[in-house]
This record gives structure tokens, sequence and C-alpha cells, in this order.
């Protein structure tokens, strides 16, 4: 008795993995075109550089940035670090930190922020620095970079406080 599928079967999975990964290989080209463009135009400085560290109360940047960002205490330790849209995820922090409880969002996630409240309750003493990523492969960087970066402290003997590697791309 033979415990494998028949080709038929096992054929269209196949295709539709080699399409996959066909599909986000022409993603990483459209990529390095664009990054081609943006050194010609003389803006590669741009891409993959970190910004300055901003405190948590004051930061800001356009809620359209995409990238991976970080949130230091001043003692020097990381608390988190995370990607996405990073007006979005900085704010939600933020807000816990700032703002009085009763007007949270009883829908969102508030569970880093809470220890990071723990950990030191004046919004003063954390920062935020941010990478951002651009075009229609922002998020896959992002992912990617999540977790070179979470590597990159822990290897550094700065593991993050509340952010686990596992959880690295998620979201």
């Amino acid at each position: 008795m033979n415990n494998f599928l028949p080709f038929d079967r096992v054929a269209p999975d196949v295709v539709m993995m080699k399409q996959e990964l066909i599909d986000k290989e022409e993603l990483r080209l459209v990529s390095l075109r664009q990054d081609m463009v943006l050194a010609k135009m003389g803006d590669i400085m741009k891409k993959h550089y970190p910004s300055e560290p901003e405190l948590l109360i004051d930061f800001t940047c356009p809620a359209t940035f995409i990238g991976v960002y970080i949130i230091g205490h001043k003692d020097g330790s990381i608390a988190d670090i995370g990607q996405g849209r990073i007006m979005n995820r900085v704010s939600l922090k933020r807000q816990f930190l700032v703002e009085n409880q009763r007007k949270l969002d009883a829908t969102k996630d508030y569970r880093v922020a809470k220890k990071i409240a723990e950990y030191d309750p004046d919004p003063t003493q954390w920062f935020v620095q941010y990478v951002q990523f651009y075009g229609i492969t922002a998020k896959i960087e992002a992912r990617e970079w999540e977790e070179v970066i979470h590597q990159r402290c822990i290897e550094n003997g700065n593991e993050p406080m509340f952010a686990s590697l596992h959880m690295c791309g998620v979201g």
C-alpha cells in the first residue's frame, strides 16, 4: 500500500508554493530597484538608518511611517522592540503612561504599556528610536529587521524586558 498522495493532488500545492516564492522574490527585486533609484537620486541615506532618540512624551512621526521602533529607558535598558505603523504602536504606550487610565480604549492591548509603567511610571524617563522602511516591501523588511535588532540586543546583553524574540514579526 502506497502512503503517498497521487501526483495530481500534490502538484497544485507545489505550483502554488512556487508561485508564492516567485511573488516574494519579485517584491525583493522591486525593492532593490527602488534602492538603486534612491541611490541615484542621493536619497539612499534615508533608508535603514535609525532616528535620533526622542522622549516618549514628545515623540511624533507621520502616521504612515512603517518600521521598527525601540522603547528604552534612560538607564540604558530596552523595554520593547516592535514593528508596524510606528506612531500607532508607540502612541499606545504613551497613552497609558501619560493619560488618565479611565480614558483608555478597552479594545486595545496595554500589557507591554502596563509593564513599562510598573518599571518606571515617569514618562520623561522613556525614549523612542525607530528605523523607517519605504515602498511596497516596507512591512516585510520591518518584520525581518525587528528580529535582527532584537537578536543584537540579546547578544549585547541588553535583552528587551517586555518583548519576546519568539514574537518578532507578529502583528
